[in-house]
């Protein structure tokens, strides 16, 4: 007996110290159902009457037991064993509920919903991200990606993709709360409609210049409000991106971050780091990172602008003033060595005149051109014509042929803050934008709103089989 209660209390016991020691200071959502629940076991491992009420742990559906007849002896020890513990409601890979089910024993879990039912869905989208990763960590040792190049291949692009496609969605459900403002949103209804949380906008000017509102001017469907001050928090795109991205926890970058340093694609950007880190090194942790900077830069022209508290930052409002509350974005431009720089201390700002005087804007297609250039290089020139070729999906990247295919060709020092001032107005800068459409990524679209489940098919299907296979919809 003292065998037996040993052996069940350790049962418990192991479960939840597993799932703390792998826990960081925070713990998520889906890792305080699983250490709750050990712990709720412990009181049915006293003595064996106990055991047939083992199942009441697992009740994430609640339903009559009338005309129903408990599943004991040899069928019922058969399922024990091929299920486990949990019954087939944990996933053993992963060492969380399966998704469905503990969403079901969060809602019904009173100690649990008093704890987290305002922020259910933050906890949510934290909870989807720490899964996703942890599946990426088992990946890393069931496809043996340090010895096997296409599965390594396939698993850094994931990486890649993951954290891109879940900083696109972060940006633009940050721009929708906007739409919750008193004194009216910045974001058009037709754009809400069009652009829900999950099918977020492509960030360039074409792809949000219609948009926005322009209360102060009383404009609808015009281009984003993009920032153009002489003292900026970032002072280059390369700053910029890592001030949004980096995983830095030093005291200072914190401070910067305190409103939005838990955000899932900053999560899921440094989880990927430690666990490149852990499979291939710290060597390859910082080249994974580098080309992140590389990947996100050429395919997004327009990047939210964030403050110490906000991801994407707003203007002043003051109806004395006539000022009205804008969400603030930064626009990346292709500046050649031979632009003119006038007088300004860090960054330059060239001269140039305002192409459209009733947006306030000018447009130019540098970039577009050179990425049009290495893709008929990648492509070849039959078939290819202009950056609107972007929206076919045979005209997708993977992220290692986006880097490799502009390592030479684009540098990102010639990448800068999208801005200008006129040559007879002295100190008035205005916004520059890239006109046409960046590259897509081949891989985001398609593990957008994906279960667990058609992830690890997909993976398991295409480190097998024929890479192309990833790209079609399961």
């Amino acid at each position: 007996m003292a065998r037996f209660l040993r052996a069940s209390i350790n049962r418990y016991c192991f479960l939840f110290e597993y799932i703390k020691a792998q826990t960081g200071l925070k713990y998520s959502l889906p890792e305080t159902i699983v250490m709750a629940t050990a712990l709720r076991g412990l009181r049915f491992s006293y003595d064996s009457s106990l055991i047939t009420r083992e199942p009441v742990l697992w009740g994430d559906r609640w339903t009559s037991t009338q005309r129903t007849r408990p599943r004991e002896g040899e069928p019922q020890a058969v399922e024990v064993q091929r299920e486990g513990l949990g019954l087939g409601k944990f996933d053993w890979n992963t060492w969380r509920f399966a998704s469905e089910v503990g969403d079901r024993l969060a809602v019904g879990n009173d100690l649990l919903r008093q704890d987290y039912k305002r922020q259910w869905r933050v906890l949510k989208d934290i909870r989807d991200v720490h899964v996703r990763m942890w599946q990426a960590q088992s990946w890393a040792g069931r496809y043996q990606v340090h010895e096997n190049v296409v599965a390594r291949r396939l698993w850094l692009e994931y990486l890649h993709s993951t954290a891109i496609e879940l900083f696109q969605r972060d940006v633009w459900r940050a721009a929708l709360k906007s739409t919750k403002w008193k004194t009216g949103s910045d974001v058009t209804g037709e754009a809400m409609i069009r652009h829900p949380e999950s099918s977020p906008p492509a960030f360039c000017y074409d792809g949000l210049s219609d948009l926005f509102h322009d209360r102060q001017r009383d404009i609808d469907h015009t281009r984003p409000h993009l920032v153009t001050g002489n003292k900026l928090r970032s002072t280059n795109v390369i700053d910029l991106f890592d001030d949004l991205f980096s995983p830095g926890s030093a005291d200072t970058s914190m401070k910067r971050r305190r409103g939005w340093s838990s955000l899932p694609f900053r999560i899921a950007t440094r989880r990927s780091i430690e666990l490149v880190e852990m499979t291939l090194g710290s060597t390859k942790a910082t080249q994974w990172y580098a080309q992140l900077r590389r990947i996100v830069l050429l395919t997004h022209w327009i990047l939210p602008w964030p403050s110490d508290t906000e991801l994407l930052t707003t203007t002043k409002e003051s109806r004395a003033a006539n000022l009205k509350r804008r969400l603030t974005w930064a626009s990346v431009i292709h500046v050649g060595p031979s632009a003119e720089s006038t007088g300004f201390s860090e960054p330059s700002v060239p001269t140039r005149k305002v192409d459209d005087t009733d947006l306030r804007i000018s447009t130019q297609d540098d970039l577009s051109q050179a990425l049009s250039e290495v893709c008929r290089y990648r492509f070849g020139d039959r078939g290819w014509t202009d950056s609107a070729d972007n929206i076919s999906c045979r005209y997708h990247w993977s992220t290692r042929d986006l880097v490799r295919s502009t390592r030479d060709r684009i540098s990102l020092d010639a990448l800068q803050l999208g801005r200008a001032v006129e040559p007879f107005k002295k100190g008035w800068i205005f916004p520059v934008a890239e006109a046409g459409r960046p590259p897509q990524l081949r891989m985001v679209g398609r593990i957008r709103d994906r279960t667990l489940d058609e992830l690890d098919r997909t993976f398991c299907r295409v480190t097998y089989r024929k890479p192309v296979r990833w790209f079609q919809d399961p």
